[in-house]
């Protein structure tokens, strides 16, 4: 852990704010409501984005990449484990392109899709996306790579913004814990630290929930994958009805339920699921 001065730390934190009141704040996902309550990813923050098997937690968190690296300018290291690079990038161009994903697997499409492709290739250019896709890492390699996106996007003058980590659970520890989620998730916040930039990581919840009559998440949900919530400063809880009831009232809603958070406030923000692209959207008021 990096020893800094208190005069140090209160600097920063002005300097922080003081950009945030010109509108040049640091890293949000994006999505309006939600960085409404998020206040924003702030310099040595853990967030844990957990949610339930096919919630679509990869796919939010890929979105919040796109935000960042597109919209924000911002350097961005991503460590997939679920997805391989070439997977990644079929994700990448379904969801800027709005294009079916069965479409883009099959290889076929019309020449106005293959158009939009080439259209989203073209903008991909400029982006500053690193990106790891070892299945299971040690979280010790998994640190030291971290530092390398780090060192190679300052020397390309693009300073790392964010690292986004998919999932929690495919993290190996350096050794056998316990409580392993917990001991990853302390990890991943001392790196966040010594980087000194937002980390968001996705994380399994218990499968219990399936058999609850109400199937939204609860924070106690984070206990029985090792309780990785007592070293996150905030937590967000993904949830969508259609998934298990397809005659929902709210289908193609996502409900992102801040729980916990150190600079925002708790509540929950509406999302659209656009499922055909694999990518979120902003809820539009009614």
């Amino acid at each position: 852990m990096t020893i800094r001065s208190l005069s140090q730390a209160v600097a920063e934190e002005v300097a922080y704010l003081d950009a945030a009141q010109k509108g040049d704040g640091g890293p949000h996902t994006g999505f309006r409501d939600l960085d409404d309550l998020l206040g924003g990813f702030w310099p040595g923050q853990l967030t844990i984005l957990a949610g339930r098997t096919g919630m679509g937690k990869t796919a939010l968190a890929l979105d919040v990449a796109a935000n960042l690296a597109l919209d924000q300018a911002r350097g961005v290291g991503v460590f997939s484990m679920q997805l391989c690079e070439r997977e990644l990038a079929k994700r990448w161009l379904v969801g800027r392109a709005r294009l079916p994903l069965d479409a883009i697997r099959r290889g076929r499409l019309e020449s106005h899709q293959l158009l939009d492709v080439l259209a989203v290739q073209q903008t991909t250019a400029g982006v500053s996306i690193l990106l790891e896709t070892n299945p299971e890492p040690g979280v010790c390699e998994l640190v030291e790579r971290a530092r390398a996106i780090r060192s190679h996007l300052e020397e390309s003058d693009k300073p790392l913004g964010m690292l986004i980590i998919d999932s929690l659970q495919s993290i190996r520890p350096a050794a056998q814990h316990r409580h392993h989620g917990g001991y990853i998730a302390w990890a991943l916040k001392q790196l966040a630290e010594e980087l000194h930039v937002p980390v968001l990581v996705t994380s399994d919840l218990s499968p219990a929930i399936d058999d609850r009559a109400d199937k939204r998440p609860l924070l106690r949900d984070l206990e029985d994958v090792g309780r990785p919530e007592q070293h996150a400063d905030a937590v967000l809880l993904l949830y969508r009805d259609d998934h298990y009831h397809p005659d929902s009232a709210h289908f193609g809603e996502a409900e992102v339920t801040v729980v916990r958070t150190g600079h925002g406030s708790v509540g929950t923000a509406t999302l659209f699921f656009l499922e055909r692209h694999g990518r979120f959207a902003t809820h539009v008021r009614g």
